[in-house]
């Protein structure tokens, strides 16, 4: 057995002992959003160079609060396209 299918195991056996109905709920979420997680980093590799430096380009440009926009005037931008 690989280490990555001990771990798995373990986590299952663990998770199998829980029978807190809030705290499975809780768990299912970390889960999930780590799956989220990989999957996005996965879809990274699927761009090509140019594509995948202009994503963390605008992800670095996205952390300047001054290149932000706000919600209001996208939604007063877009108006025309909004209202259906």
């Amino acid at each position: 057995m690989t280490p990555t299918e001990q771990i798995k195991s373990r986590v299952y056996e663990l998770v199998s002992k829980l029978s807190d109905e809030a705290a499975l709920a809780r768990l299912q979420s970390m889960v999930a959003d780590l799956v989220l997680q990989q999957e996005d980093a996965d879809s990274l590799h699927t761009l090509t160079e140019a594509e995948r430096k202009r994503v963390l380009d605008a992800y670095e440009e996205s952390l300047n609060p001054d290149n932000l926009l706000s919600h209001q005037f996208v939604k007063a931008r877009f108006a025309k396209w909004l209202s259906t």
